[in-house]
């Protein structure tokens, strides 16, 4: 039997439709619907689920079938999400991209799309946001001064901005990566009962272990305050 032929659908406007669904769901990646009803036990009944919701392919065929779904703002996303995977053709070239980045560098650039790409297509948004946001971290890095903060065994307090928060299973610990008011680099490993949050400010008393090349200063024995 022949297969049945799917119908195609321009890269640039499915890119928009699929902005469109990362906006509706919140920005979340729903990889399946999440289901209309579920059961209360205490009624016995199917209730209405207030976190029903589309999966995002499917949100990106919907979008597709009613482009009024599709605002101005996701058709400028979508030209901002396929030149960012066209400025990954050097990393094709020197076959330093991963097989995964690989397949949606070859779907974002293509001229058209059918809806078996829906699944890798509606999930570039979320690969975009997070591959943004590291970035971010990193020019946030390496705008640091390149000072020390202090000599190794001084006692030092400092208030910072935690910028990366890495967690080691082998460890049990926490990395914590932070940007002093001076813009100075610190690292420091934590295991205590602070609950470090992205983003957030905190007032630390430590003490200098060592000195990194890249002008990072690690610290240890730090005792956090929230600011």
């Amino acid at each position: 039997m022949a297969k049945t032929s799917q119908p195609e659908f321009s890269t640039i406007l499915a890119l928009a439709a699929t902005c469109a669904a990362h906006r509706i769901n919140g920005g979340r990646y729903l990889k399946d619907d999440v289901p209309s009803t579920i059961w209360d036990w205490e009624t016995r009944t199917q209730i209405p689920n207030p976190e029903h919701a589309l999966a995002n392919k499917h949100l990106v065929l919907k979008a597709l079938n009613n482009t009024e779904l599709i605002t101005e703002t996701d058709h400028e996303q979508a030209v901002v999400l396929q030149s960012y995977f066209q400025g990954l053709v050097m990393k094709i070239l020197s076959e330093t991209l991963g097989d995964f980045e690989t397949k949606m560098f070859t779907l974002a650039t293509g001229e058209t799309v059918t809806p078996r790409d829906f699944g890798l297509l509606a999930y570039l948004p979320t690969h975009y946001a997070i591959m943004s946001a590291r970035q971010t971290v990193v020019d946030r890095l390496e705008a640091c001064q390149r000072e020390y903060i202090a000599q190794p065994e001084d006692k030092i307090q400092a208030n910072l901005e935690v910028v990366r928060i890495v967690y080691s299973e082998f460890y049990k610990c926490h990395y914590i990566s932070g940007v002093t008011d001076d813009n100075k680099r610190v690292l420091f490993a934590y295991s205590g009962d602070t609950q470090f949050e992205l983003n957030q400010k905190y007032s630390i008393k430590a003490t200098v272990k060592r000195h990194d090349d890249d002008w990072i200063t690690f610290l240890g024995r730090v005792k956090p305050t929230k600011i």
